[in-house]
């Protein structure tokens, strides 16, 4: 007999699949069809034949990007698979989920705890794709083993995380097991963090949530709470509770369990459902109203409707005229084809249905066409492009809704087009958590926002090219009265692509404020003075006034010492003739040193990079350590600043990032991203994102990490002779009140203050160095235009 697909014409139980959320790409396994030879998709044929098995290889491996894989120990595992061997997938990923766990024991005995911990989270997630395909009745011992591991290996990675809580929830006559996350950095520093609550869907458990979506939540200021329901994990396999359909009686006593802790906001609840938690999430959300924002990957309107149309009737009736045929006929299927057989192994267990005819007839409670009228919270609904056999179910959502709604396309260009983004998980969370952001900070009215906006289009135009216009990503945060965050333009011109919240960029000047800090640190553990001379240190460059230039004045610029950038040699070799070249510190101390001191020590304000390549020398030879060294162990790590870099020879930038742009002399932009760093180095190397240089800005002008001593130091203004707003300390200005810097270098103006009085924060990013018409840096026109409206009290520059 030949299998039922190739009679119908149709994947039909792949299109059941994915109607339910489920997570296969193609139907067609090597027994159904051959091999594809031309790849439409990035994951197509990766290690496997088989097409479940490929999938749930680049689910477990997409882990990488958020410590629950590391991408040599998936490839290895995969290969050692025999393909469509379910067993032999099992033995493999236990025998390495085994070696890590046992690596990671041997690491928390010698005291490496976090080594210990980042073992414990991998081993977790590769017990848990081990016991995937172990659900039959068979099996399910191994199933049993395989989650207890993963389980077991979880809670080790999270007993030294004091912001990682397992809880239990009180759930009709039992609970329900979970997590509680608390982000160390509030999204809304004036009341608590908003609150996600995430669940699963037809195979997950609440450990790859943490994963999935857990970090992200730190990451970005949420609270997050994870939970397994009915036929999800430890539910389905301790307590053997099965699926309901009535999910608002699952989510109703998680909520009531969220708002009696003190760390919950009671009006900044969002839910979120993955996979079939695209029907589930919904559903809840239409009946209880304490949910501000829900948000269904995917959305799932009839969990059984594509199937159910997809079978031919006469077919479709032997479910309940004759559900003996049809078992008979399905279970033939299950043996030829990996996918089937572990859709009706997985969705008896988890229904609680003894045969494939009383499964299918079970999931048809499941749909929201009386419910999603009901819905009045804000609604995201999330599809993706090559979840092919998911077809119309996203969308057909989206249109039943009346309420707040928005709907996302993930796509191939993106590489997130798999169902639920898989092998993608930091393009689906930007987008997520950008929409997120959106819904649940404080918003400024709307004549703001309209002065707003007026203020980025005007000052883009000012400085325009021929054709497009450069990008610019901006920040607002005033705790209680408005949040604002905006990407205009383009972050590359080429390809057309549009600039991104979390884009990086080359933060030049603001390097400064990372190298007075670490300068600071030095000074407070007794290794040098800021009344220090130059002399003391022994650089061997013959610097005029060496006896006579304190450290301090090197910071606040008084120091007299030439500008490298005013030598015409260094200044045509960095912008024509070669940008690649690799310069030293030496180099560029005595190319400035052509050209005579600006004043004598003291006696004057001169804004110099000089001083900094001098700080940068100076620190290395007091610590004995690289300055970006120094910066990443005392700074960056600390603060988990991980979007921030200090390159040294690397000329590129890491991903996601801006590219940047001149204007040539024929008005057209060209592109200047690519460059040596080493000659901004300790004056202007470093590279960072909105995000982490909000948390910077603020830390490091309201001195937390330095003694109040040397914050003295750094607060103690200088004039610039620049204008009556503008004063200077240790590598910080203040304008107005303002406090913060600006950075400018090739392709890149960033600009990021904080005003203490206020506790606001400006951060304004633009891929370009090209003047405002008042000869103003973009940048700090933008922050002076925004402060107009914002704070005319306070208004910068």
């Amino acid at each position: 007999m030949k299998p039922l697909f190739r009679i119908l014409g149709i994947s039909i139980i792949l299109a059941a699949l994915l109607a339910l959320g489920l997570f296969f790409f193609n139907a067609e396994t090597k027994n159904a069809a051959p091999k594809v030879t031309t790849p439409e998709n990035w994951y197509d044929d990766l290690i496997f034949e088989d097409k479940s098995f490929v999938f749930e290889f680049v689910r477990a491996m997409g882990y990488s990007y958020s410590g629950g894989a590391d991408t040599g120990e998936c490839v290895q595992t995969a290969r050692r698979i025999k393909d469509g061997d379910i067993h032999s997938w099992y033995a493999e990923w236990l025998k390495t989920a085994d070696r890590l766990y046992g690596f990671a024991q041997k690491l928390e005995k010698e005291g490496n705890v976090v080594s210990a911990r980042e073992a414990y989270f991998r081993a977790s997630n590769y017990y848990r794709v081990a016991g995937f395909y172990m659900h039959a009745e068979a099996n399910r011992p191994e199933s049993l083993t395989s989650w207890q591991k993963s389980r077991e290996s979880f809670l080790k990675a999270i007993s030294t995380l004091p912001n990682i809580e397992p809880i239990k929830i009180p759930y009709e006559n039992t609970t329900l097991p979970g997590y509680f996350i608390t982000t160390p950095n509030p999204l809304n520093s004036a009341k608590s963090p908003p609150l996600l609550i995430v669940h699963t869907g037809f195979d997950g458990t609440g450990e790859e949530l943490y994963f999935e979506i857990g970090l992200a939540c730190i990451k970005r200021g949420y609270n997050c709470l994870i939970f397994e329901g009915p036929g999800q994990g430890e539910v389905i396999r301790i307590q053997k509770l099965p699926y309901r359909y009535d999910w608002e009686k699952v989510v109703t006593p998680v909520v009531d369990y969220a708002l009696k802790r003190p760390d919950v906001d009671k009006d900044n609840i969002a839910l979120m459902g993955i996979s079939m938690g695209g029907y589930f999430a919904p559903r809840a959300a239409a009946f209880d109203k304490r949910i501000k924002a829900c948000i269904a990957n995917g959305g799932v309107f009839d969990v059984t409707e594509n199937m159910l149309k997809a079978f031919p009737a006469q077919f479709k009736e032997l479910m309940n005229t004759d559900p003996e045929k049809f078992n008979a006929i399905m279970e033939k299927e299950m043996q030829q084809d990996t996918t089937t057989k572990w859709f009706f192994e997985n969705g008896m267990w988890t229904f609680d249905a003894k045969s494939a005819a009383e499964l299918l007839l079970k999931m048809e409670k499941y749909s929201l066409k009386d419910v999603a009228k009901n819905i009045n919270c804000n609604m995201l609904v999330i599809d993706s492009e090559d979840d092919m056999f998911f077809k119309g179910q996203p969308k057909k959502l989206f249109d039943e809704l009346t309420c707040p709604k928005d709907y996302v396309l993930f796509t191939r260009e993106e590489t997130a087009q798999a169902h639920c983004q898989v092998g993608a998980t930091a393009v689906s969370n930007e987008i997520i958590f950008n929409w997120l952001d959106k819904v649940f900070l404080d918003s400024f009215d709307t004549e703001t926002q309209r002065r707003l906006e007026q203020v980025v289009e005007t000052n883009l135009a000012e400085c325009q090219g021929v054709k497009d216009i450069p990008g610019v990503v901006i920040g607002i945060w005033v705790p209680g009265r408005g949040r604002w965050v905006k990407a205009v333009g383009k972050s590359d011109i080429a390809k057309a692509e549009d600039i991104k919240l979390n884009d990086k960029f080359r933060i030049g000047s603001n390097t400064k404020t990372f190298v007075v800090t670490v300068l600071l640190q030095l000074a407070d553990e007794g290794k040098l003075s800021l009344d220090d001379t130059l002399d003391k240190f022994s650089l061997g460059l013959g610097m005029p006034y060496e006896n006579k230039i304190t450290l301090r004045q090197l910071c606040n610029m008084t120091s007299g010492i030439p500008e490298f950038g005013e030598n015409k040699e260094l200044d045509e070799t960095f912008y024509v003739k070669n940008p690649l070249k690799k310069w030293t510190p030496e180099e560029i101390v005595k190319a400035a040193l052509v050209n005579p001191s600006t004043f004598s020590p003291g006696e004057g304000w001169y804004y110099t990079n000089t001083g900094y390549i001098l700080l940068g020398m100076i620190i290395e030879k007091i610590s004995g350590n690289k300055i970006e060294d120094e910066v990443q162990k005392r700074i960056l790590d600390p603060m988990n600043l991980t979007s921030t870099s200090f390159p040294v020879s690397f000329a590129g930038m890491p991903c996601p990032y801006a590219h940047g742009y001149e204007l040539d002399d024929n008005k057209n932009w060209q592109d200047v991203t690519v460059y040596s760093p080493s000659l901004l180095w300790s004056a202007g190397a470093m590279i960072s994102d909105m995000y982490d240089m909000k948390a910077w800005v603020k830390a490091y002008t309201t001195g937390t990490t330095n003694s109040k001593a040397t914050q003295k130091e750094r607060l103690t203004w200088v004039d610039t002779h620049k204008g009556k707003n503008l004063t200077f300390g240790l590598g910080i200005g203040n304008t107005n009140g303002w406090l913060g810097y600006t950075g400018g270098t090739r392709g890149f103006n960033t600009a990021a203050y904080y005003l203490p009085s206020k506790d606001a924060t400006i951060i304004v990013f633009i891929n370009t160095t090209d003047y405002s018409k008042d000869n103003v840096s973009v940048a700090n026109k933008i922050v002076h235009d925004l402060t107009q409206i914002l704070f005319p009290d306070h208004v910068a520059w």
